[in-house]
């Protein structure tokens, strides 16, 4: 069985995207796994991430039926201290009251 030109290609990419998807879910793997390790108890705020209240409405085609997903905010600090005898950072969630009332550079413990 020979495949055309076409078809090369096209099993090339689905392949190239498969092993695309295998490393981007590695690489995640390895962040959460290097934030636990990292786990310090309170640090320097280097960083602040914040994500609205999220609404998220599915229609399924099939049914017809619309499901509703609410995505809570999250509020996060990205603290730094010594660790070990070397710098390291830890992401963790923080409540909304902290990320308004703390800055970067102010020192947050946990």
């Amino acid at each position: 069985m020979k495949l055309n030109r076409e078809e090369n290609i096209m099993r090339i990419f689905m392949v190239f995207i498969v092993v695309l998807m295998v490393a981007l879910i590695g690489t995640n793997m390895y962040r959460s796994i290097q934030n636990e390790k990292n786990t310090i108890p309170a640090g320097t705020i280097v960083e602040k991430y914040h994500q609205l209240e999220r609404i998220k409405n599915t229609i399924n085609t099939k049914t017809g039926h619309t499901s509703i997903k609410q995505h809570p905010a999250i509020y996060r600090f990205q603290l730094r201290l010594q660790k070990d005898g070397r710098m390291v950072d830890y992401w963790m969630d923080v409540s909304e009251e902290d990320y308004f009332k703390y800055k970067i550079g102010d020192w947050y413990v946990r």
